[in-house]
């Protein structure tokens, strides 16, 4: 196996694809957008695509999807994949798997995939939608992977693109973090936004340093 950026070949198995370790360093999760092989990639109505999670060098559990993207993995193993589907109809499907592929979690969205995290423990995910017509567009999703629930889904006032999301279960917190524009935390039970005040302040501070 061979790293290098954030692109990994194993030549045993033909292998080339994007790669994300877990928090621990533990874990590789790889996935690759392309046809059986790395034929075809990106944007196709056939081909699955594959992914491949190892541990300590050895290959746990593999399977095929039809466009892997996205991968996250957490410290106990269990790991996430957005599909990005077939075609182009504005679709997308999350799944969960534990550490020996089996589904933990998988629910498709009406609309494509933007952005996915998983919580350092693996007891909660976030899947962010993009634009679509209908109650799926531009929508935050927080979910209990241990009960396999969503728990809510809102758009988030800061924006859907957060720089990063912070989990802090103890505090039943989710945090958006922005680089350019502070850190503002949800209820993770119930999605309430727990920083209105702040992202008002910060809000209006944008509006005033844009050019008259």
């Amino acid at each position: 196996m061979e790293l290098f950026n954030s692109m990994v070949r194993i030549p045993d198995r033909n292998f080339f694809g994007r790669y994300t370790k877990s928090p621990n360093g533990e874990y590789i999760l790889a996935w690759r957008d392309a046809g059986p092989g790395g034929g075809r990639g990106g944007y196709r109505n056939s081909g699955k695509g594959d992914y491949i999670l190892i541990h300590h060098g050895l290959i746990l559990t593999d399977g095929r999807m039809e466009r892997p993207n996205d991968g996250r993995v957490c410290d106990s193993g269990r790991f996430a994949l957005s599909d990005w589907r077939f075609g182009d109809a504005l679709r997308s499907t999350f799944h969960v798997f534990d550490s020996q592929g089996e589904t933990l979690f998988a629910k498709e969205f009406k609309a494509n995939a933007l952005h996915s995290e998983i919580s350092s423990d693996g007891r909660f995910a976030i899947f962010v939608t993009a634009r679509s017509k209908n109650a799926d567009s531009n929508k935050m999703s927080v979910i209990d992977i241990d009960s396999a629930a969503v728990l809510w889904s809102r758009r988030p006032e800061p924006g859907l693109l957060a720089d990063r999301y912070e989990f802090d279960a103890a505090k039943n917190l989710l945090w958006l973090v922005y680089d350019d524009r502070g850190s503002y935390s949800f209820s993770l039970s119930d999605g309430a936004f727990l920083d209105s005040d702040s992202w008002e302040t910060e809000r209006r501070r944008q509006m005033d340093s844009r050019p008259s």
